[in-house]
């Protein structure tokens, strides 16, 4: 048993147990422990603030051999102690990502393998999705070799990237997909078709991300309802991911959808070396979070969506995403500030929220990560 700290005083939220109220939380070296008498240790007070797992940004770009790639280790202070690679890489260059940014990694990290092999570039260069480009037998020796790291597939169908392929790609890729059980992770902005003809492609557990990207054609009908095949994907477990990155959030498609009760089941920011810490659109996740508080969120659905489901689909429930006794200490101490905050969509529309999310205090894995000055 290493040293104790118990975190006192605050109100603690934790979708996997249903906890939203005040409580204590013990961590002992490394873990979540049982509340037990307090031992020789430190007591933090968190009166007035709220205790929360730590947070998982499920859609990031970690790669650094892309333009989009960033280095996982800035996430701490904003309360991000797990993340997940969206496909910045691909059979060419996953070994590379896994020497040197998974090995050596102090948060937990997994990731998506882009179906094209030579992963997402940047700078312009868009990934080749032609027939005899990609390498099936590759891809799928990659995914047998780390299955602890990678969760499936990631392809971006967007018409800029498929150009007169049109579906073949997701086609194809849906099809190696069943046949070896494997998740697909889609990114729709700007589709080549509406996706009134893509989402029922979608099986259980595939991912629709960048669900209120507002390029093209969108999940809004003429009437502006959220189309009914989007419901029925959701019913049938189809997940869907906000990430929201620079170029796949439109203020007027997730108002209208939130309105109509489509949340999502994920929020993460699809962070990148362009967009990370900057003001407005990005920023990083306690500020995406605030973004969906200010659209009529629950703070504990906001939570909930980047803890507990994340976790689960990250095959690490109930190892983090949670303050279940037994779990990594990933421990998030947050104040929510009444202020104006600006956010801004990809078409520059500003919208105007009056909380936001601010951490204070962040453990990852039992070490203290981050602290505020003004937090004793």
């Amino acid at each position: 048993m290493g040293r104790q700290i118990r975190i006192e005083g605050g109100h603690v939220i934790d979708p996997r147990r249903d906890v939203d109220g005040p409580g204590t939380v013990t961590v002992e070296g490394n873990r979540i422990a049982e509340e037990r008498p307090a031992q020789n240790g430190q007591v933090i007070d968190a009166q007035g603030l709220y205790v929360l797992p730590g947070f998982i940004d499920f859609h990031t770009h970690l790669f650094e051999g892309s333009v989009f790639g960033i280095t996982p280790e800035l996430f701490p202070p904003s309360g991000v102690t797990a993340a997940v690679d969206a496909g910045t890489t691909g059979v060419i260059n996953f070994n590379e990502f896994y020497r040197n940014t998974w090995k050596t990694s102090r948060i937990h990290l997994k990731a998506f393998l882009n179906v094209s092999p030579i992963r997402q570039p940047g700078g312009g260069v868009m990934e080749p999705l032609d027939p005899e480009c990609i390498q099936w037998e590759r891809l799928l020796e990659m995914l047998e070799q780390y299955p602890d790291i990678l969760l499936g597939l990631k392809i971006r169908i967007s018409r800029g990237i498929v150009k007169d392929l049109g579906l073949k790609p997701l086609e194809d890729t849906f099809r190696f997909a069943e046949r070896h059980g494997l998740r697909v992770n889609v990114h729709i902005t700007d589709p080549p078709e509406p996706l009134e003809e893509i989402i029922p492609m979608f099986r259980p557990g595939d991912i629709v991300c960048h669900m209120y990207q507002g390029s093209g054609h969108t999940i809004l009908g003429e009437d502006k309802s959220v189309g009914r095949c989007f419901w029925e994907a959701k019913e049938r477990g189809v997940i869907f991911d906000a990430a929201n990155g620079r170029s796949n959030f439109d203020y007027d498609v997730a108002r209208e959808a939130l309105a109509q009760g489509f949340l999502p089941d994920i929020i993460s920011t699809d962070a990148t070396a362009l967009n990370y810490n900057q003001p407005e659109q990005v920023k990083n996740l306690p500020f995406v979070m605030s973004k969906y508080l200010s659209l009529g969120m629950k703070l504990n659905q906001v939570v909930r969506a980047v803890t507990a489901f994340p976790a689960a689909l990250m095959g690490m429930e109930g190892e983090i995403g949670t303050l279940s006794p037994g779990a990594w200490a990933d421990v998030v101490i947050c104040r929510l500030r009444e202020e104006t905050v600006r956010f801004r969509d990809t078409k520059g529309t500003i919208h105007y929220g009056n909380q936001l999310l601010e951490p204070v205090w962040v453990m990852s894995k039992g070490r203290i990560v981050y602290c505020r000055p003004d937090f004793s």
